[in-house]
């Protein structure tokens, strides 16, 4: 059984449940922007490869102890369509006691949701589904040099210019090295690149399995594979592109925004972290969810939607969160 439950949804584990920048010049940076077009997102089917298939399994199972368990609630984030990915429900493994099996959109992650009314002591409830996912490789886009950065964002992309937990782009430091770093580029394009490559060559890789933030990671100049894809969204959302982290089933990677001259707009894959990639996606995975900054239920607000099993606290049942692929 696959377990998640520390911050980052990338991190499988089998267990139970003072930095100094060049002077700046004193003129505006060039930002190459678009000039038509309202910056929605668009599907370019040009830039998919062939799909790879995985079939994933994701649920809970959740034992009682000496005592019965009652009033339990079940969310339970699972694969979804996303422009490059497509997603069939194939099997359900589900126990009779589980009422009420539906789902929820909460921010773009597709929940399934589930009552346990009752387990008996020494009992147990699964809720298990397994899906099909196809999901290809994504390749450069054929004329990058044309791309640009958009004036006018759908409501849907620009809150991914906002700041999330982990991803501060308001920082003087963060926005000064943007500044310099995009000053010296003559496209959208390179200057997004320009941050990607940045943080490959100055950005030294830990082991430290807990996030620090991107201001930290800055500072530092070192930090795990997430961090650096956090400080990647940090310079992007600096220099008012759209940037996201994208939460795969095997690993996890940016996407950021441009548009072309139309103004139609595209997300780009850049993994600044374990196998630098930019632009593409040669080792594709199935995704799980887009976005680092979802309001929970109960109004907190997250990197990510996590698995969850509320109610009934006095029992203490034994939770096992499932996320695993099997054979195809």
């Amino acid at each position: 059984m696959i377990s998640r439950n520390r911050h980052s949804l990338s991190r499988f584990i089998i267990r139970p449940v003072v930095f100094l920048f060049a002077a700046l010049l004193l003129c505006p940076v060039p930002m190459v922007h678009a000039q038509l077009g309202a910056g929605s997102a668009s599907r370019d089917l040009s830039r998919l490869g062939e799909p790879v298939t995985q079939k994933w399994q994701v649920g809970v199972i959740i034992s009682a102890g000496n005592q019965a368990a009652a009033g339990l609630k079940v969310m339970i984030p699972v694969p979804t369509d996303w422009p490059e990915q497509v997603v069939s429900l194939v099997e359900d493994d589900i126990s009779d006691s589980v009422r009420n099996v539906g789902f929820l959109n909460l921010d773009g992650v597709k929940c399934m949701t589930a009552n346990v009314p009752k387990i008996n002591a020494h009992g147990a409830a699964k809720i298990l589904q397994t899906y099909k996912v196809k999901i290809p490789p994504i390749a450069p886009p054929a004329n990058p040099e044309s791309l640009l950065v958009p004036d006018k964002l759908d409501k849907d992309v620009k809150q991914y210019l906002n700041s999330s937990p982990m991803i501060d782009h308001r920082p003087g430091a963060i926005k000064k090295l943007v500044a310099e770093l995009a000053g010296t580029q003559t496209s959208a394009w390179r200057q997004v690149e320009s941050f990607y490559n940045w943080i490959i060559e100055n950005v030294a890789t830990t082991a430290d399995e807990d996030c620090q933030g991107s201001s930290t990671t800055l500072r530092k100049k070192a930090g795990n594979d997430e961090d650096k894809i956090n400080l990647f969204i940090a310079f992007c959302r600096a220099h008012k592109v759209p940037a996201r982290i994208v939460w795969g089933e095997d690993t996890e990677y940016a996407e950021f925004f441009l548009v072309d001259e139309n103004g139609s707009g595209s997300w780009f894959p850049c993994q600044p972290g374990i196998n630098p990639e930019f632009g593409k996606l040669s080792e594709p995975s199935a995704v799980q969810q887009k976005g680092d900054n979802f309001k929970l239920p109960n109004g907190e607000r997250r990197r990510f939607v996590p698995e969850s099993v509320t109610g009934d606290k006095r029992s203490q049942p034994e939770i096992i969160f499932v996320r695993r692929r099997i054979s195809n």
